[in-house]
């Protein structure tokens, strides 16, 4: 009785203290019965959250700022399940995903304020947003329901939703949207297969361009004589009129004073410039044929301090004004794309066009090719036990897995090939350029060499190795999307292996001691396609088939893919949740790992 008394006198001392003091100072007796006073502070908290916010549905930008909503939420997430009663289910706000369809049956969780939901949950509400835009569907809507899809369990772990329940909620909100959705992408996978079936009706026709073509080729050629005059001349005029070259470079001893495509005078990207002076703790992380990579702290004045990747050309390539117009050419693209798999651009920086740097957001377990080689290299005990599988573990815990990734990176070619006006193709996807952040969420990397599909008349420069590219591509045919498709099946062989394509000779004998010039060989007239595993899924293994398919015309969309892989991944989760049907995601050991994704962003 004593203690009952000294803990109702500390309750109403520190009452409006934060609520992680009240749960530091209640939690040790609230564990041994349903003690009144944590239960009492709880419903304090929540009666001035309901008379401040007053919010039927919530939106964690405005809810979570509400100290007592906040607080009350970490006094929930410490009462036991005997304490709270019915108190989850009456008395928290409903779930708020934006768009058309706001209106759910489902709680929030108590870790609903936690930096791990809040993010995820943001992610869900723009895609479902996105996914109801305007009320008809389009392919763009309908890949904004594929990341919502994706987002269910990833929500369902982050801010401890109900998982038996919540995940079926959840997907009902975009029911409606969905069959239209497969009929769009069906349809727009016709359309592309008919425009290149009759681009191909005719030899005559092919014939006849050929003039036309060279003409063609001739205007381009004069034309861009014909801009760099100008260029020259318009230079010439203002150091004339200044005394200086408009965009003079720090060294005069560079090859050339300025890049036609600069970017550091452009109005339009001046927004996403940052000073040197704002970047600390600089430390090299990888040096390739290309280019540096550097690990820093970048200070911002939206986010405070955050970590960033900054890449930047080798000096001896800094001296080549081709390769710093190809480099001011991939961080102009990487300033358009925004996608939750694509790696987020920051900005850039610069005291000198040599100098020039590219900012994009740190990821913090590298890049997939590495990942994949450490799961390898470990020995066959561990392997067993690994949670990296197609299927994920069998203890009920959300974890990446296999399929995840690959739905990760689906999502985002197909986004690539959404770009309107014209499609971007990425040429060089390989695990390489897929990135990997604290949450083992993949992102698409590397858009030095992407290109627009409008430019595909130049697009048959040789990028990436020879195991990751098209057979159409090997032998100087055009690059289009099709060849990234080709790509994304040989990833899915890296991921089932955890080995580099042909690799793997008890797979394939055949490739020991092959040359890569042989190899190469093969690839170009269809001999030769990666070897998958015993354990592969059927599914997985129909789907790479397709797309390594040597007739490019018959591999699938990205959408296709995506749209498939979706329809796995739900699967899979629903069955992982019905493993242990009653898991708490509050136990030791897993609250951390609760936001781990085993869906795609």
């Amino acid at each position: 009785m004593i203690q009952r008394d000294w803990i109702h006198y500390i309750f109403m001392k520190v009452l409006h203290f934060p609520a992680a003091l009240l749960a530091l100072l209640l939690l040790p007796h609230a564990h041994a019965d349903c003690n009144d006073s944590m239960r009492s502070a709880y419903l304090q908290q929540r009666s001035l959250c309901v008379a401040t916010s007053k919010l039927p549905h919530v939106d964690p930008a405005v809810y979570c700022q509400v100290p007592s909503c906040r607080d009350a939420l970490g006094l929930l997430e410490g009462l036991t399940p005997t304490c709270t009663g019915s108190l989850a289910a009456t008395d928290l706000p409903m779930i708020d995903l934006g768009g058309a369809n706001t209106s759910t049956s489902l709680p929030i969780g108590a870790a609903f304020c936690r930096q791990e939901c809040t993010d995820v949950y943001r992610q869900m509400q723009s895609a479902s947003t996105s996914c109801q835009a305007n009320g008809k569907p389009s392919l763009a809507s309908c890949q904004g329901c594929q990341r919502y899809l994706r987002l269910i369990p990833s929500v369902v772990g982050a801010c401890h939703i109900n998982a038996t329940t919540a995940p079926g909620i959840l997907k009902a909100t975009v029911d409606r949207e969905m069959p239209q959705c497969d009929a769009i992408v069906r349809s727009n996978s016709r359309n592309a297969t008919d425009a290149t079936s009759k681009s191909s009706i005719s030899l005559f026709l092919i014939a006849g361009l050929v003039g036309g073509i060279l003409v063609l080729v001739l205007a381009l050629v004069i034309q861009k004589r014909r801009h760099r005059l100008l260029h020259v001349f318009h230079h010439l005029t203002f150091r004339k009129q200044h005394g200086r070259h408009p965009k003079q470079l720090a060294n005069p001893n560079d090859p050339s004073t300025t890049a036609l495509n600069d970017i550091r005078y452009d109005a339009r990207m001046a927004k996403f410039w940052h000073p040197q002076n704002k970047l600390s703790q600089i430390s090299l992380r990888s040096k390739g044929g290309y280019g540096m990579v550097y690990r820093a702290q970048l200070d911002t004045d939206e986010r405070g301090k955050i970590a960033v990747a900054l890449k930047q050309l080798l000096p001896s390539r800094a001296q080549q004004m081709e390769h710093i117009e190809h480099f001011m050419h991939e961080i102009r693209l990487a300033s358009t794309l925004v996608h939750p798999n694509i790696v987020p651009f920051v900005g850039f920086t610069w005291s000198s066009i040599q100098d020039i740097s590219m900012l994009t957001e740190y990821m913090a377990q590298g890049d997939l090719h590495k990942f994949l080689r450490a799961e390898f290299a470990k020995p066959p005990r561990d392997k067993r036990s690994s949670f990296f599988t197609w299927r994920g573990g069998n203890d009920g815990t959300p974890r990446p897995t296999k399929l995840s990734i690959a739905a990760n990176v689906v999502d985002a070619i197909a986004y690539l090939h959404g770009q309107t006006p014209h499609s971007i193709v990425h040429r060089d996807l390989k695990s390489k350029n897929i990135l990997l952040n604290h949450l083992f969420v993949a992102h698409l990397a590397d858009f030095g060499v992407s290109r627009p599909t409008a430019c595909d008349a130049v697009m048959t420069a040789r990028v990436g190795t020879s195991a990751w590219i098209a057979p159409e591509v090997l032998r100087g045919d055009k690059y289009s999307y099709q060849a990234d498709m080709y790509s994304f099946g040989v990833l899915l062989a890296e991921l089932d292996t955890l080995q580099d394509p042909y690799k793997d000779t008890t797979l394939q004998p055949e490739v020991a001691g092959m040359s890569a010039a042989k190899l190469a060989s093969k690839v170009a007239h269809g001999k030769i396609t990666p070897a998958f595993s015993d354990s592969v899924p059927p599914f997985i293994k129909v789907m790479a088939t397709k797309c390594l398919s040597y007739d490019y015309t018959a591999r699938p969309s990205a959408a296709q893919v995506a749209m498939e892989l979706t329809s796995h991944l739900i699967k899979q989760n629903h069955r992982q949740s019905q493993l242990i049907p009653a898991f708490d995601l509050k136990t030791p050991g897993t609250s951390s790992h609760a936001a781990y994704i085993a869906a795609a962003l």
